[in-house]
C-alpha cells in the first residue's frame, strides 16, 4: 500500500512542477498585460474576458467531476492576477 501511495505522490510531484512552471509563465504574461493596461489607462477588471476564460475552462472540463473545482481555481488565479496588476 505505501509503495502505491509513494508512486502516486511522485506523480503528483511531477504534475506540481509542471503547474508551477505554467503558473509562473501565466503570471509573467498577466504582469505584461497589466503594464499595458496601465500605459493606456485601462481598467484592470475585464469582466468580458473573465467570462470568456471561465466559459473556455467549462468547455474543456465538460463531463469532468472536477469542473467546479477547476473553475474555482481559475477564479482564484484571475483574482491574484488582478491584485498583482493593481500594484503596478
Amino acid at each position: 500500500m505505501n509503495s502505491e501511495i509513494e508512486k502516486l505522490r511522485q506523480e503528483l510531484d511531477k504534475i506540481d512542477n509542471l503547474i508551477i512552471s505554467q503558473l509562473n509563465e501565466r503570471f509573467k504574461t498577466t504582469h505584461q498585460i497589466g503594464k499595458i493596461k496601465k500605459k493606456y489607462d485601462l481598467e484592470i477588471q475585464q469582466s468580458s474576458r473573465e467570462t470568456e476564460i471561465i466559459n473556455r475552462i467549462r468547455d474543456k472540463c465538460k463531463n469532468s467531476q472536477f469542473e467546479d473545482a477547476i473553475v474555482r481555481v481559475y477564479r482564484y488565479i484571475m483574482s491574484i492576477s488582478k491584485d498583482e496588476q493593481s500594484k503596478l
